[in-house]
């Protein structure tokens, strides 16, 4: 029997509750959702850490980061793809995580006011000085990665060797700024400030007005769909020269980002709500013969640890993850509890409860799941105990150090 292939694509900065598949309704994702209308549907599925770089790399690895916001240690076991390359895949990846645009960006141009400019120069100036809008939406950077993806599948086409192909990209991460006909899908007619794209800032939502936020979620949504699009593309390629049915694919996002909610806009570590950890988590498989919506908590290296399961590779390297396999046809029910971690802020969620914390043991937030999904109401006072508990979990966890 011939090696399936594999697929990995990581997302940047997608939020679960912008794509179809995940119930929205306003925002276009129709690739993203016939990819997961035949395939697991994750809905509990979480990065260990929320940093991109550390999420990224725990993917690749198959191992934890936490408690270390920022990776993996340098001493890391071969990664996955040495692993398959070990075993006969040819493996590639198309990525431009950190290439930068080429043209000048007159920052004032995806700015609202005086303030906000300054901000973006205090802290982006020398990252985003170099980088603009391209002129063909085939130049914008997402389109480029799946481009470049196509052209290797085409170029491993005619090989007998199976593939491993990890797709990185930065989409839709900030900055925001996507072809002029994404955004119009979602804000019409705005002719206000920071029209044609935004850097936004990390912290309270009060440098926009209700308008100026509108538009900053069209951005955000176009960038979505620019993504979605050529995600389509890719996929259409893999059909075209009948890779479908001989592939596996994953699709994940690291984190999401804030967009107004809870008083917030983009990254702020405290502020660990469903905005910046809820994440889409698509597993494909050829002989999934229906589509699974599968509630159980996992993390997304869970997926990495089922892939190599799947593909029955004898000599792996150390994976932390496990196999999710079994809970496609309810053989159980995932992880018993998650724990996660931002800058200083500590993460963990189980069946029934979600834990934020400072890494030292301070300054709970405690919400109750069953009636505050969204994690409006703090009611760490009135559990102490039960905060102590899962926080006790995040210790266990780190080795019994935060």
């Amino acid at each position: 029997m011939a090696k399936l292939n594999v697929v990995v694509i990581l997302a940047e900065a997608l939020r679960q509750d912008h794509c179809g598949c995940y119930g929205n309704t306003w925002i276009h994702t129709p690739h993203l959702d016939r990819l997961a209308a035949g395939a697991a549907r994750f809905t509990r599925c979480y990065s260990e850490a929320l940093g991109s770089a550390a999420a990224r790399r725990a993917m690749l690895t198959g191992r934890r980061s936490f408690p270390d916001a920022g990776g993996p240690a340098t001493d890391t076991p071969s990664d996955l793809s040495r692993c398959l390359a070990q075993a006969g895949y040819w493996t590639g990846m198309a990525a431009d995580i950190s290439e930068p645009w080429t043209r000048p960006m007159n920052l004032a141009e995806y700015t609202v006011n005086a303030k906000h400019l300054t901000a973006v120069k205090t802290e982006l100036a020398e990252t985003l000085a170099a980088r603009g809008l391209p002129q063909k939406e085939a130049d914008w950077p997402v389109a480029r990665v799946y481009s470049r993806a196509m052209e290797l599948l085409r170029e491993n086409a005619s090989k007998k060797q199976p593939f491993f192909l990890t797709i990185k990209h930065a989409a839709p991460a900030p900055p925001w700024a996507p072809p002029q006909n994404y955004t119009e899908m979602y804000d019409r007619g705005y002719e206000g400030p920071a029209k044609r794209g935004i850097y936004p800032l990390s912290g309270k939502a009060d440098w926009l007005n209700e308008r100026q936020l509108k538009h900053l979620r069209a951005l955000y949504a176009g960038e979505v769909t620019l993504m979605d699009a050529w995600l389509g593309k890719f996929l259409a390629a893999l059909g075209e020269l009948d890779l479908m049915d001989k592939t596996l694919i994953v699709f994940a996002g690291d984190h999401g980002v804030a967009l107004g909610e809870h008083g917030l806009t983009g990254y702020v570590p405290a502020a660990l709500y469903p905005e910046l950890t809820d994440v889409p988590a698509v597993y494909y498989d050829p002989e999934l013969k229906t589509a699974r919506s599968v509630g159980g908590l996992i993390y997304n290296i869970d997926l990495m640890a089922t892939i190599m399961n799947r593909l029955g590779v004898a000599a792996q390297p150390v994976l932390e993850g496990i196999d999710v396999r079994p809970m496609l046809d309810g053989g159980h029910g995932g992880r018993p509890y998650l724990t996660s971690v931002l800058g200083d802020a500590i993460w963990i969620r189980n069946a029934s409860h979600v834990l934020i914390a400072h890494r030292r043991g301070s300054q709970f937030e405690l919400y109750e799941l069953a009636d505050d999904a969204k994690l409006d109401r703090n009611v760490a006072e009135r559990h102490l105990g039960l905060c102590e508990e899962m926080f006790a979990l995040a210790v266990k966890d780190a080795g019994g150090e935060l």
